[in-house]
């Protein structure tokens, strides 16, 4: 995770209307769309250094995001059946980037996790947390990249790039696979070239793959066979087959997050982050778009199954959207 807004699907237009109305009105939830079928998280704001924890709804075509904190100071989010957690830096945690649980609208630390400063966050479907830990201590600093279970309350050190190396974007995969991005470290004037993908298998063996991508991005796995990759400067989306190396891309979208299933991928634009897209694995080259915000960019985004109770059952929310496909 790695490595995101929560849908939920309203009936008809007169639900859609409703929303649009006073304060005091509720928006009942029907799925209108078998393919937008989940629930979605998103950090999304002006920008990434100012971004909050966004609930986003799809109602008959229309995209509804709703805010719900008010900090600006939440990064990375991932997500499984049970938990949402995020990266943290609001003035309670020292404005460093800390791993929580975000639950009834506050934040709150992770059990059993001893040692929460990280980012670079990721949540597997068994609610294991992937997240990078700076060792400030070696000249120069030290990337690790930390597995904790809550189910067992034990944290491990999965990776440790060598020296004058980095650590980027990272995820779950298939079968409990993670990868990782690696690259060289940043120096005035040459910023980190990507020179490798290392995939940590389930049981601890590690390799490390070919990158397509040269310049660090966002990295979205999940069950789908295929690693999508932001190619930044090319304004892009980059598949890569783990298993043969074999690659192709989608140009003009930026990966977002995978369907639980594995089946679908959403992306955002790369202009704005402002447009969501949505891309079928049986047809990687073309995606269709689903919503628009007016003011508010996404950056990470986690897409949960419809039964997901991450910050509570799905609810209807009896206020007007904070952005979004508004009416007019």
């Amino acid at each position: 995770m790695r490595r995101a807004l929560v849908g939920l699907l309203v009936s008809g237009l007169a639900a859609l209307s409703a929303c649009s109305g006073s304060k005091g009105e509720t928006i009942s939830a029907t799925p209108t769309d078998p393919a937008l079928s989940g629930r979605f998280f998103s950090t999304a704001g002006e920008s990434s250094a100012t971004a909050d924890l966004y609930e986003g709804r799809f109602a008959s075509g229309h995209l509804l995001l709703y805010r719900l904190t008010s900090t600006q100071r939440v990064g990375g989010i991932g997500g499984c059946q049970s938990k949402l957690t995020v990266t943290n830096a609001d003035q309670t945690v020292g404005l460093t980037d800390t791993v929580q649980n975000f639950d009834a609208g506050t934040f709150s630390p992770v059990a059993g996790l001893t040692d929460p400063k990280g980012s670079v966050l990721a949540v597997g479907p068994d609610c294991r947390i992937i997240f990078a830990r700076l060792d400030r201590s070696t000249d120069p600093p030290t990337d690790h990249l930390i597995l904790f279970d809550p189910a067992r309350g034990t944290s491990q050190e999965l990776y440790t790039p060598g020296p004058g190396k980095v650590l980027g974007a990272a995820d779950f995969g298939p079968g409990g696979k993670i990868a990782v991005i690696e690259g060289t470290i940043p120096t005035e004037g040459h910023p980190t070239v990507v020179d490798g993908i290392v995939i940590v298998g389930s049981e601890g063996p590690k390799r490390t793959i070919a990158s397509p991508i040269s310049g660090l991005g966002s990295l979205q796995w999940g069950l789908s066979k295929w690693i999508a990759l932001s190619d930044e400067a090319n304004h892009r989306t980059v598949f890569l087959d783990a298993e043969t190396g074999n690659h192709s891309e989608l140009a003009g979208w930026f990966p977002l997050a995978w369907s639980p299933d594995g089946q679908r991928l959403m992306l955002t634009d790369p202009a704005t982050r402002r447009t969501l897209g949505l891309v079928d694995a049986t047809n990687l080259a073309s995606a269709r778009v689903v919503g628009h915000t007016r003011n508010t960019s996404f950056y990470d985004f986690v897409w949960l199954p419809d039964n997901a109770t991450a910050v509570g059952p799905p609810a209807a929310l009896p206020r007007r959207p904070d952005d979004g496909d508004l009416p007019s």
